[in-house]
């Protein structure tokens, strides 16, 4: 960078120059884009955009390519943010100027793409202290990946709003990305915001906003391995959730202790019907199909296939019921797999299929590439091997790209297997 910012910032028009303090002020990883400059500086699209290219042109801001659901993408260049941030102090601006105004914007967006993708998600209430206006989005998988190309500003904002003593701003904004969290599974951020959030809950003293902190905090810590932790997030749960007559986060509580690892068959199935009946009890038909996907999958794995698959079959009408395609592919995965152990082949290729597609619509990765594995598991059952080798390979490809490598050692075992 060849500028003075000096006499680069003495050379920006009045707006321009307003635009650039207040980018500056930002935490200092955040990627600009025109939805954000539109939050921060109250301007039309036009003149959004107008404004990022000529402090792109001052050398201000650093051009980093387009992303989908955002557009142009630009970072605020280091060299300059010292002084642009001197200068801000000089107009008594500071970053908790401008950190309402970003938390409050990633909000309102979040909180629009969260309704059609997590239906049934409980919402706190969004408390707002600007005017924010929502991104509109031309398609649910373009808002997906808005929120997918948005996690690591989230962050950078959670942690921002923590230091800065906004709690339930803290608080709802990693509540709100929870389509983010289960769908692209970014455990390093999802155990670290949730974390952050039960901290910021219990700063509110909110019983009821903790609980759901630590039950979201609880299942990320499973999938890590962390067991111990993740049931000690649980029982706290149930407990705090009993003494506050909360029967729908009882129910999830015990729905998730059934789904540990650890637990005994007996104990598993038994905190899963325990769930059911309460989800059932309640007249709460999603909590109904989330927990049949587990009794499903403990049915299938305890030598009871046929109750498995039509276990997993309502499963799947009660989430499809609820336009909640996520949660009806998981169902149509299990119930591929179990469909092929009683030897119903073309059925369980047929739901392995339909799930991968929905699961590609949904912009769920990990689960696109776990249909491959179903569909080469079902394979290798029946004996089919080249066909077996060829999902292994398109489902090994697929989580090397997400870097799991957990699952890439997984699917060596099953090609090791067939060699």
């Amino acid at each position: 960078m060849t500028h003075t910012p000096r006499a680069s910032y003495n050379a920006l028009p009045p707006r321009a120059q307003n635009a650039c303090r207040r980018f500056a002020l930002l935490p200092s990883t955040t990627t600009i884009d025109k939805g954000l400059a539109i939050a921060l500086g109250g301007a039309s699209p036009r003149t959004a955009q107008s404004l990022l290219n000529a402090l792109a042109q001052a050398q201000f801001l650093a051009t980093n390519g387009a992303e989908e659901g955002r557009g142009p993408v630009y970072s605020f260049h280091p060299a300059s943010r010292g002084y642009v941030r001197e200068r801000a102090g000089t107009e008594q601006e500071t970053e908790e100027s401008v950190l309402p105004a970003l938390l409050d914007w990633l909000l309102v967006t979040a909180s629009s793409v969260e309704v059609p993708v997590t239906p049934s998600h409980a919402v706190f209430p969004r408390r707002y202290t600007t005017s924010p206006t929502p991104v509109q989005f031309a398609s649910k998988t373009e808002s997906m990946a808005w929120l997918e190309n948005q996690m690591p500003n989230a962050m950078a904002a959670v942690r921002a709003a923590m230091e800065a003593g906004m709690y339930w701003q803290a608080c709802s904004l990693v509540h709100a990305m929870l389509p983010a969290w289960k769908v692209y599974r970014p455990y390093g951020w999802w155990i670290e915001a949730h974390e952050l959030g039960l901290k910021a809950a219990q700063e509110c003293g909110d019983r009821a906003a903790a609980r759901v902190m630590a039950i979201t905090l609880g299942t990320g810590l499973r999938e890590t391995g962390e067991h111990t932790r993740a049931r000690e997030q649980f029982w706290s749960v149930l407990r705090s959730a009993v003494a506050d007559q909360d029967i729908l986060m009882t129910a999830q509580a015990f729905h998730e202790l059934g789904c540990m690892p650890r637990a005994t068959p007996a104990d598993a199935r038994q905190h899963l019907l325990t769930a059911r009946d309460i989800w059932d009890a309640e007249e709460c038909q999603r909590g109904v199909g989330l927990t049949d996907i587990e009794l499903g999958r403990w049915e299938q794995e305890h030598g009871l296939p046929a109750e498995a698959a039509a276990r997993l079959t309502e499963a799947h009408r009660i989430l499809t019921g609820f336009s909640d395609a996520y949660e009806a592919a998981r169902a149509e995965a299990y119930l591929s797999l179990t469909l092929a152990c009683t030897g119903n082949l073309d059925a369980a290729q047929a739901h392995a299929l339909h799930a991968h597609e929905e699961f590609n619509a949904c912009r769920a990765p990990w689960w696109a590439a776990r249909t491959h594995e179903i569909l080469g598991l079902n394979a290798k059952e029946h004996g089919t091997r080249t066909e077996a080798v060829g999902w292994f390979a398109l489902s090994l490809d697929a989580f090397r790209n997400l870097r799991s490598d957990s699952d890439v050692e997984r699917l060596h075992d099953h090609l090791s297997q067939l060699s």
